[in-house]
Protein backbone atom coordinates (compact mmCIF):
# COMPACT_ATOMS: atom_id res chain seq x y z
CA UNK A 1 0.00 0.00 0.00
CA UNK A 2 1.18 3.60 -0.74
CA UNK A 3 1.37 5.75 1.90
CA UNK A 4 0.23 9.44 1.18
CA UNK A 5 2.98 11.28 2.21
CA UNK A 6 5.14 9.11 -0.05
CA UNK A 7 3.27 9.69 -3.24
CA UNK A 8 2.69 13.09 -2.77
CA UNK A 9 6.43 13.43 -2.89
CA UNK A 10 6.99 11.51 -6.00
CA UNK A 11 4.27 13.64 -7.79
CA UNK A 12 6.57 16.82 -6.55
CA UNK A 13 9.58 15.06 -8.19
CA UNK A 14 7.65 14.09 -11.32
CA UNK A 15 7.57 18.35 -12.22
CA UNK A 16 11.22 17.70 -13.16
CA UNK A 17 10.24 16.72 -16.89
CA UNK A 18 8.98 20.08 -17.76
CA UNK A 19 12.29 22.01 -17.04
CA UNK A 20 14.27 18.94 -18.48
CA UNK A 21 11.79 18.96 -21.60
CA UNK A 22 13.08 23.03 -21.79
CA UNK A 23 16.54 22.03 -21.56
CA UNK A 24 16.28 19.31 -23.88
CA UNK A 25 15.04 22.13 -26.64
CA UNK A 26 17.39 24.71 -25.91
CA UNK A 27 21.06 22.69 -25.48
CA UNK A 28 20.47 19.25 -27.29
CA UNK A 29 23.86 18.94 -27.87
CA UNK A 30 25.14 20.08 -24.33
CA UNK A 31 27.55 17.24 -22.37
CA UNK A 32 25.08 17.09 -19.49
CA UNK A 33 21.95 16.54 -21.15
CA UNK A 34 21.92 12.92 -20.16
CA UNK A 35 20.30 13.91 -17.41
CA UNK A 36 17.44 15.74 -18.84
CA UNK A 37 16.96 12.69 -20.55
CA UNK A 38 16.47 11.42 -16.64
CA UNK A 39 14.29 13.63 -15.22
CA UNK A 40 11.81 13.14 -18.55
CA UNK A 41 12.30 9.42 -18.25
CA UNK A 42 11.67 10.16 -14.42
CA UNK A 43 8.72 12.28 -15.34
CA UNK A 44 7.02 9.90 -17.40
CA UNK A 45 6.81 7.16 -14.73
CA UNK A 46 5.57 9.17 -12.36
CA UNK A 47 2.75 9.96 -14.93
CA UNK A 48 1.82 6.84 -16.17
CA UNK A 49 1.57 5.48 -12.35
CA UNK A 50 -0.92 8.72 -12.07
CA UNK A 51 -2.76 7.75 -14.83
CA UNK A 52 -2.66 4.03 -13.18
CA UNK A 53 -3.98 5.01 -9.77
CA UNK A 54 -6.64 7.53 -11.55
CA UNK A 55 -7.90 4.57 -13.28
CA UNK A 56 -8.01 2.55 -9.98
CA UNK A 57 -10.36 4.99 -8.59
CA UNK A 58 -12.06 5.50 -10.98
CA UNK A 59 -13.60 1.62 -10.81
CA UNK A 60 -13.59 2.49 -6.94
CA UNK A 61 -10.39 0.35 -6.02
CA UNK A 62 -7.41 2.76 -4.93
CA UNK A 63 -6.25 2.99 -1.47
CA UNK A 64 -3.81 4.86 0.01
CA UNK A 65 -1.95 4.90 3.36
CA UNK A 66 -2.99 7.95 6.01
CA UNK A 67 -0.98 10.26 5.95
CA UNK A 68 -0.99 10.79 9.96
CA UNK A 69 -1.49 7.57 11.05
CA UNK A 70 -0.41 5.33 8.31
CA UNK A 71 -3.71 2.90 8.56
CA UNK A 72 -5.19 1.89 4.88
CA UNK A 73 -7.71 4.38 3.72
CA UNK A 74 -10.13 4.42 0.94
CA UNK A 75 -10.31 7.36 -1.85
CA UNK A 76 -13.91 8.82 -2.07
CA UNK A 77 -13.01 10.38 -5.06
CA UNK A 78 -11.80 14.12 -6.47
CA UNK A 79 -13.16 17.24 -5.32
CA UNK A 80 -11.71 20.59 -6.18
CA UNK A 81 -8.29 19.28 -6.91
CA UNK A 82 -8.03 17.37 -3.95
CA UNK A 83 -8.35 14.14 -3.20
CA UNK A 84 -11.05 12.90 -0.68
CA UNK A 85 -9.91 9.50 1.52
CA UNK A 86 -11.85 8.12 4.57
CA UNK A 87 -9.32 6.95 7.27
CA UNK A 88 -10.67 4.24 9.53
CA UNK A 89 -8.67 6.09 12.47
CA UNK A 90 -8.70 9.50 11.84
CA UNK A 91 -11.73 9.99 9.75
CA UNK A 92 -12.16 11.98 6.51
CA UNK A 93 -9.85 14.49 4.93
CA UNK A 94 -8.50 16.32 2.06
CA UNK A 95 -5.41 15.84 0.60
CA UNK A 96 -3.57 18.45 -1.97
CA UNK A 97 -1.31 15.14 -3.71
CA UNK A 98 1.12 16.92 -5.86
CA UNK A 99 0.41 21.01 -4.99
CA UNK A 100 3.27 22.87 -4.04
CA UNK A 101 0.89 24.60 -1.21
CA UNK A 102 1.16 21.48 1.14
CA UNK A 103 -0.57 17.90 1.30
CA UNK A 104 -2.96 18.56 4.31
CA UNK A 105 -5.79 20.70 3.78
CA UNK A 106 -6.71 22.12 6.99
CA UNK A 107 -8.37 25.65 5.52
CA UNK A 108 -10.56 26.85 8.57
CA UNK A 109 -14.41 26.38 7.93
CA UNK A 110 -16.32 29.46 6.12
CA UNK A 111 -19.88 31.38 6.12
CA UNK A 112 -21.62 29.30 2.94
CA UNK A 113 -23.04 31.44 0.60
CA UNK A 114 -25.15 31.01 -2.85
CA UNK A 115 -22.13 30.70 -4.60
CA UNK A 116 -21.15 27.46 -2.64
CA UNK A 117 -24.68 25.90 -2.80
CA UNK A 118 -24.54 26.52 -6.76
CA UNK A 119 -21.22 24.64 -6.21
CA UNK A 120 -22.75 22.33 -4.69
CA UNK A 121 -25.58 21.72 -6.74
CA UNK A 122 -23.56 20.67 -10.08
CA UNK A 123 -22.70 17.34 -11.26
CA UNK A 124 -19.62 15.84 -9.55
CA UNK A 125 -17.00 12.97 -10.69
CA UNK A 126 -15.46 10.58 -9.30
CA UNK A 127 -12.37 10.98 -11.55
CA UNK A 128 -11.57 13.26 -14.11
CA UNK A 129 -11.09 9.79 -16.15
CA UNK A 130 -14.57 9.26 -15.55
CA UNK A 131 -15.70 12.43 -18.05
CA UNK A 132 -15.28 10.59 -21.66
CA UNK A 133 -17.64 8.30 -20.38
CA UNK A 134 -20.43 10.66 -19.32
CA UNK A 135 -19.83 12.97 -22.66
CA UNK A 136 -18.33 10.29 -25.24
CA UNK A 137 -18.90 12.38 -28.47
CA UNK A 138 -17.86 16.00 -27.18
CA UNK A 139 -14.56 14.29 -25.65
CA UNK A 140 -14.25 12.23 -29.00
CA UNK A 141 -14.32 15.57 -30.63
CA UNK A 142 -11.71 17.86 -28.47
CA UNK A 143 -9.40 14.58 -28.35
CA UNK A 144 -9.41 13.31 -31.46
CA UNK A 145 -6.82 16.22 -32.97
CA UNK A 146 -4.31 14.32 -30.67
CA UNK A 147 -4.50 11.23 -32.61
CA UNK A 148 -4.46 13.12 -35.83
CA UNK A 149 -1.06 15.02 -34.37
CA UNK A 150 0.88 11.89 -33.23
CA UNK A 151 0.13 10.27 -36.85
CA UNK A 152 1.37 13.43 -38.49
CA UNK A 153 4.68 13.60 -36.52
CA UNK A 154 5.63 9.79 -37.30
CA UNK A 155 5.00 10.29 -40.92
CA UNK A 156 7.16 13.49 -40.56
CA UNK A 157 10.05 11.59 -39.11
CA UNK A 158 9.47 9.00 -36.89
CA UNK A 159 7.55 7.62 -34.16
CA UNK A 160 9.07 8.47 -30.77
CA UNK A 161 7.35 7.53 -27.52
CA UNK A 162 6.80 11.37 -26.45
CA UNK A 163 3.69 11.40 -28.80
CA UNK A 164 2.00 9.39 -26.40
CA UNK A 165 3.51 11.32 -23.72
CA UNK A 166 2.72 14.85 -24.69
CA UNK A 167 0.32 15.05 -25.90
CA UNK A 168 -1.33 11.66 -25.71
CA UNK A 169 -1.32 11.11 -21.89
CA UNK A 170 -1.26 14.92 -20.99
CA UNK A 171 -3.94 16.04 -23.29
CA UNK A 172 -6.56 12.81 -22.72
CA UNK A 173 -6.08 14.42 -18.82
CA UNK A 174 -6.41 17.89 -19.65
CA UNK A 175 -9.43 17.39 -22.03
CA UNK A 176 -10.90 15.86 -19.33
CA UNK A 177 -10.66 18.88 -16.91
CA UNK A 178 -11.48 20.99 -19.81
CA UNK A 179 -14.93 19.44 -20.13
CA UNK A 180 -15.61 19.11 -16.90
CA UNK A 181 -15.42 22.74 -16.32
CA UNK A 182 -17.67 23.32 -19.03
CA UNK A 183 -20.77 20.74 -18.13
CA UNK A 184 -20.15 22.02 -14.47
CA UNK A 185 -19.65 25.50 -15.05
CA UNK A 186 -16.66 25.71 -12.36
CA UNK A 187 -13.45 25.05 -12.06
CA UNK A 188 -10.63 24.57 -9.79
CA UNK A 189 -7.53 26.68 -10.89
CA UNK A 190 -4.36 27.27 -8.06
CA UNK A 191 -6.68 25.82 -5.05
CA UNK A 192 -9.19 28.09 -5.98
CA UNK A 193 -12.74 27.42 -7.32
CA UNK A 194 -14.23 29.77 -9.94
CA UNK A 195 -17.74 29.83 -10.84
CA UNK A 196 -19.30 30.37 -14.64
CA UNK A 197 -22.37 32.33 -12.65
CA UNK A 198 -20.62 34.42 -10.64
CA UNK A 199 -17.20 35.09 -12.33
CA UNK A 200 -17.76 34.71 -15.98
CA UNK A 201 -14.63 36.77 -17.31
CA UNK A 202 -12.35 34.91 -14.85
CA UNK A 203 -13.83 31.36 -16.20
CA UNK A 204 -13.07 31.97 -19.22
CA UNK A 205 -10.26 33.36 -19.26
CA UNK A 206 -8.94 30.88 -17.61
CA UNK A 207 -10.63 28.36 -19.31
CA UNK A 208 -8.18 29.79 -22.39
CA UNK A 209 -5.09 29.87 -20.47
CA UNK A 210 -5.69 26.33 -20.40
CA UNK A 211 -6.73 26.04 -24.10
CA UNK A 212 -3.55 27.70 -24.58
CA UNK A 213 -1.51 24.99 -22.45
CA UNK A 214 -3.66 22.60 -24.43
CA UNK A 215 -2.62 23.66 -28.37
CA UNK A 216 0.90 23.74 -27.25
CA UNK A 217 1.03 20.21 -26.33
CA UNK A 218 -0.88 19.46 -29.00
CA UNK A 219 1.70 20.79 -31.66
CA UNK A 220 4.19 19.72 -29.36
CA UNK A 221 4.99 16.44 -31.26
CA UNK A 222 5.25 18.24 -34.93
CA UNK A 223 7.76 20.42 -34.25
CA UNK A 224 9.97 17.82 -32.73
CA UNK A 225 8.97 15.80 -35.69
CA UNK A 226 10.33 18.94 -38.17
CA UNK A 227 13.12 20.11 -36.17
CA UNK A 228 14.06 16.41 -36.28
CA UNK A 229 13.78 15.24 -39.76
CA UNK A 230 15.82 19.14 -40.43
CA UNK A 231 18.77 18.03 -38.41
CA UNK A 232 18.76 14.60 -40.55
CA UNK A 233 18.75 17.01 -43.73
CA UNK A 234 21.56 19.37 -42.67
CA UNK A 235 23.60 16.19 -41.70
CA UNK A 236 23.09 14.67 -44.81
CA UNK A 237 23.87 17.70 -46.60
CA UNK A 238 26.79 17.88 -44.54
CA UNK A 239 28.16 14.73 -45.35
CA UNK A 240 27.68 14.89 -49.19
CA UNK A 241 30.45 17.16 -50.03
CA UNK A 242 32.90 15.07 -47.94
CA UNK A 243 31.92 11.83 -49.25
CA UNK A 244 32.66 13.81 -52.58
CA UNK A 245 36.57 14.80 -51.46
CA UNK A 246 37.38 11.71 -50.82
CA UNK A 247 36.05 10.25 -54.36
CA UNK A 248 38.16 12.68 -55.91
Amino acid sequence: MLNARTWHKLCLSGYLMFPALVAYWVFPDHPLIWLAYLALLWGGLVFVAGGLLCLLMTFGKMGLGCPICRAHSEVQGIHQSRITIQCPECGEMDLRIGQLSGLLSNEPKVEITDEDYLADDRPRYRSILHVPFCHPVAFGLLYFPVVGVIIAAAVIHQFSWFYLLIPGFFCYFLSGFILESLFTGKMTDKGETITRAYSPFRFYSSLCSWLGVYLFALAFPVGFALQESKKEQTTQQEAVPSNTGRDS
